[in-house]
């Protein structure tokens, strides 16, 4: 049987949804916590830059999992949504850990050289 569904977020005391400053500093401090817990894991070991960037598309397959296959799950998030959340994922975490990777990396490289 299919029924209506709607997944809502109700504030009866309401709020300006335009005023995002206690949103975007919380935003800030989420990714650099998740940036610095990637860089850590990468630092433990000598891997080279492959390997690293093994670990980060790991981490954003671990975060996708974890977080939206859930929503897509038990919320119906469209399957479009969740797909494109993993595309985010995987892009944001390939980015940024390539930066993390060569940064680790440079001494390395100084050290062969």
């Amino acid at each position: 049987m299919q029924a209506p569904y709607a997944w809502v977020v109700y504030m009866p005391q309401g709020e300006d949804t335009t005023d995002m400053s206690r949103q975007l500093p919380r935003q800030w401090a989420s990714d650099t916590l998740a940036s610095l817990a990637l860089a850590f894991v990468m630092g433990l070991a000598a891997f080279g830059f492959r390997r690293r960037m093994g670990i980060a598309v790991a981490a954003a397959l671990f975060a996708w999992f974890s977080a939206m296959v859930p929503y897509w799950n038990w919320y119906r998030f469209p399957a479009s949504f969740t797909l494109a959340a993993l595309v985010e994922q995987l892009l944001g975490w390939l980015l940024a850990g390539a930066a993390m990777a060569w940064w680790l990396g440079r001494q390395e490289r100084k050290a062969s050289a």
